[in-house]
């Protein structure tokens, strides 16, 4: 878990050592996809690997 968490904050906005650029952040978390989840019924929503969140 700790590995994941490490991968997590070298996403965030400010890092010293940033896994990629803000523009590349950017258009990861913009969404994509946006709809009720067909299996589950709830709404969600994606971005590009990313699961954002969605109103409930």
């Amino acid at each position: 878990m700790r590995s994941l968490a490490r991968l997590y904050a070298m996403l965030l906005p400010g890092t010293e050592d940033p896994l990629i650029s803000d523009r590349t952040l950017s258009a990861a978390v913009r969404p994509r996809t946006v709809g009720r989840d067909r299996v589950l019924g709830l709404p969600t929503a994606f971005g590009r690997g990313f699961a954002l969140p969605s109103r409930a």
